[in-house]
């Protein structure tokens, strides 16, 4: 690691975040010159949240988990586009993006971006103790995918980071912030896990009340059609995709499921795997908390294993790895490395950016593999152990 200098990892982000900035200008051009192309389509994934938005603001909810009617509303936003997206979300989501259907594409995309970027700016900010670290984490990829896929990585992150903040302090906005994850449950499934192994009954019943509330307030606003389509014939659809290698773009899912079924395994052996790991970590939380392990560390290797636990996930999604990297750089500091944590925090930062390069249509899904080695690292930390 002589190569990586002090210096050249103060300089290296700014190169990369420049870098960033000239592909932004670029494809702004060409998004411009040949706005509907199918190549690039403008805004990325967003166009199905709009979609999804003008639907619900339309009273056809439950019609946006008919991936037809959903691409028709798609050909009155960006006429020709080709791209199929898909709608996957539960209907709590609808809350929050009915009120950007009101604005036109671009103009919601633009609020869209905005919000989220300062939701997660404002969220993490307390945690960045110095302006290399701000510029670190505008360089990793995740921040990149979200600016120009119009994902919502960046709100997830700062739920998770705004239930960090204030999880020993204030424990009831910890819940409601936890809570409000529930838009992303499949993300959210090893809190519950968190909070009942701390102890933390406040916050465990302010994440129900706040779930419990969102889930009543789309029923009053959508009715029970939405919720009987994302039970039925979404989450039908996504375990097809997610049964073959091939058929999703599995090389962006970083999951023990995805990496099994690109090296040809069956679907049943690769669930089975899957529901094995995801009862594995959540038996390390227990234990890490009852053998006295440090609460920062423990809630790191909660939110490094939510990625790898979720059998669905994306590269977007790898923005909420800014926390544990900060908790262990924080710890870093603090009383020096161990073996293996330098290469182990540069792999997980570099490994999204070729990650999203590969081809749709690859299926070797390797990026589990750093996330594996970041949560043992991370489980070191916590129980105390050094080699």
């Amino acid at each position: 690691m002589a190569f990586l200098t002090q210096d050249r990892l103060r300089t290296y982000p700014r190169i990369i975040v420049l870098g960033y900035v000239i592909s932004a200008v670029l494809t702004i051009g060409y998004w411009f010159a040949q706005p509907l192309s199918g190549v690039a389509n403008p805004g990325g994934d967003f166009i199905a949240f709009h979609a999804a938005g003008r639907m619900a603001a339309d009273g056809l909810a439950a019609n946006a988990y008919d991936p037809q009617q959903l691409q028709e509303v798609y050909s009155t936003i960006l006429p020709g586009m080709e791209d199929v997206l898909g709608w996957y979300y539960p209907p709590v989501f609808f809350l929050p993006l009915e009120p950007l259907a009101h604005l036109p594409y671009f103009g919601a995309l633009t609020v869209w971006i905005a919000v989220m970027a300062g939701l997660f700016a404002l969220a993490v900010r307390p945690l960045i103790h110095h302006r290399d670290e701000a510029w670190a984490i505008a360089a990793s990829a995740p921040v990149f995918y979200n600016l120009f896929d119009g994902q919502n990585g960046f709100l997830t992150a700062a739920l998770m980071i705004w239930a960090y903040r204030t999880l020993f302090a204030r424990p009831a906005i910890a819940g409601l912030a936890l809570g409000c994850l529930c838009y992303k449950p499949h993300l959210a499934i090893l809190f519950p896990v968190l909070l009942l192994a701390l102890g933390e009954w406040r916050a465990f019943a302010a994440a129900t009340l706040t779930v419990a509330a969102l889930v009543g307030l789309s029923l009053l606003a959508y009715g029970p059609a939405p919720w009987e389509a994302f039970f039925v014939e979404n989450l039908q659809r996504l375990a097809q995709f997610h049964g073959t290698a091939g058929t999703f773009q599995m090389a962006r899912i970083a999951s023990p499921n995805a990496l099994l079924l690109g090296f040809g395994s069956g679907p049943e052996l690769a669930r089975l795997v899957q529901l094995a790991f995801m009862a594995g970590v959540a038996i390390a939380i227990v234990a890490m908390v009852r053998a006295g392990a440090p609460r920062p560390m423990v809630f790191a290797f909660t939110v490094s294993a939510a990625i790898p636990a979720a059998p669905h996930n994306f590269l977007y999604d790898w923005t909420i790895l800014v926390l544990p990297m900060l908790i262990l750089w924080r710890e870093i500091e603090r009383t020096g490395l161990l073996p293996f944590e330098r290469a182990t925090m540069l792999t997980v930062f570099i490994a999204a950016l070729p990650l999203g390069a590969l081809p749709v249509d690859f299926v070797i899904a390797p990026g589990v593999l750093p996330l594996l080695a970041l949560m043992a690292v991370l489980a070191r930390r916590a129980l105390g152990g050094r080699p």
